[in-house]
């Protein structure tokens, strides 16, 4: 129905981003408080990516010897490409991209990266205790780390990442 309510989360800004195969993305910003249900109402439109052909034609060639005439024809496709499902098969329920580069959690808290926008995936094996629920991209990072992703597990520890492939444990305050 398009309806979106989310619990549980962390109060903070995020991003609702919808990708079906055969519609245009659509994102949302929402802003979460504490104890506050979310709630993000949204129409898909159908979008225009399909496999289009190019056809292009040379001038023809007579042929003086044989008298008939004759055209070299070339097909070229072009695709647009879509955003492929998740290699687990489960919707993406975080999302954060750096350019090209797209991280995404599924519903079981496992961690996918992308380095072009989606059209592949590849499961990143965790090196943090438990299931991620949170995932960040700059400028929502602090300015003094060079991480460009952080996650947040339901353990509570924070990791880092420069690349969104290798991660390593945030610094703790004193």
């Amino acid at each position: 129905m398009g309806q979106f309510k989310m619990t549980g989360l962390p109060e903070g800004r995020y991003e609702l981003q919808i990708i079906v195969p055969g519609f245009r993305t659509t994102s949302r910003e929402i802003d979460l408080q504490p104890r506050q249900v979310a709630t993000a109402d949204s129409a898909l439109q159908v979008g225009s990516s399909a496999e289009s052909v190019t056809v292009t034609a040379e001038a023809a060639t007579l042929s003086t010897e044989s008298s008939m005439a004759s055209s070299k024809k070339r097909r070229e496709p072009a695709y647009e490409a879509e955003p492929r499902p998740l290699p687990s098969l489960l919707l993406a329920i975080i999302t954060a991209t750096n350019g090209k580069v797209m991280l995404s959690v599924d519903s079981t808290g496992a961690l996918f990266l992308s380095r072009n926008a989606g059209k592949h995936w590849k499961a990143i094996k965790s090196v943090w205790p438990g299931k991620v629920v949170r995932l960040v991209t700059p400028p929502e990072l602090p300015q003094t780390t060079s991480a460009v992703f952080q996650l947040t597990t339901d353990s509570a520890s924070t990791w880092l990442s420069r690349d969104g492939s290798h991660w390593y444990p945030a610094p703790t305050e004193h």
